[in-house]
């Protein structure tokens, strides 16, 4: 049985709880830390456990979950059901919009901070941007020539970065589907992580053997 630990930041090296019985693909803290989204891959489910003690608050079927992203005001959860996206209410857990529209399995979700937007990736290599509030697709971007694994966005909620299989990473305009810049790095050097610096003007990209910095002067 595999098991997830989280520690408080103290003195003491034993773990505020254990909770057994889930497989964790991604682990997600709520904005206000008071709740924990675990996307169980192999269940099938999301499960929501309370930080403090580890009890389960609620277990959203999702079947071949890959990806979750809470809303910043942390009122809603998004995650993803095979190739759509379920977006639900955090005060009864029910789904009140279906993102429909990916043609394949959605790899990753990431909520701007400004709260206006949902981005979506997949195996489809599409990456889509949506209003999370009425459920309408607002952008589908086309670059990527492989399956897209990764989106970020930056802190002022104007710039977005994608990744592809390929090592392929694309710059956006988030508003209006812009590309700004593209960069490549190939798949003997496999992407492990990316993000934008705090002030939005810096790019990070991380990979296997190396680190490497743009300045994106946006």
């Amino acid at each position: 049985v595999e098991a997830r630990t989280v520690y408080e930041v103290s003195l003491s090296a034993e773990p505020s709880w254990v909770r057994l019985g889930l497989a964790p693909d991604q682990l997600l803290f709520s904005p206000d830390d008071a709740s924990v989204a675990v996307v169980d891959w192999k269940n099938d489910v999301v499960v929501v456990l309370d930080s403090a003690s580890g009890t389960e608050i609620v277990s959203l079927p999702a079947p071949k979950c890959w990806a979750a992203a809470w809303s910043p005001d942390g009122e809603q959860l998004a995650f993803t059901v095979m190739d759509d996206i379920h977006i639900a209410n955090t005060m009864d857990w029910k789904t009140h919009q279906r993102l429909k529209q990916h043609a394949s399995t959605v790899k990753m979700l990431a909520w701007s901070a400004d709260g206006e937007r949902l981005v979506s990736c997949g195996k489809d290599r599409l990456v889509c941007v949506w209003n999370p509030l009425n459920g309408r697709l607002q952008h589908k971007f086309l670059g990527h020539r492989a399956s897209v694994q990764w989106v970020t966005i930056s802190s002022d909620s104007r710039s977005l970065l994608s990744s592809d299989q390929d090592g392929q990473v694309n710059l956006w305009h988030l508003a209006t589907g812009e590309l700004l810049g593209r960069f490549w790095h190939g798949t003997d050097i496999p992407l492990q992580s990316m993000s934008f610096s705090g002030t939005s003007h810096l790019i990070a990209l991380s990979y296997k053997n190396k680190a490497v910095r743009f300045e994106v002067g946006l």
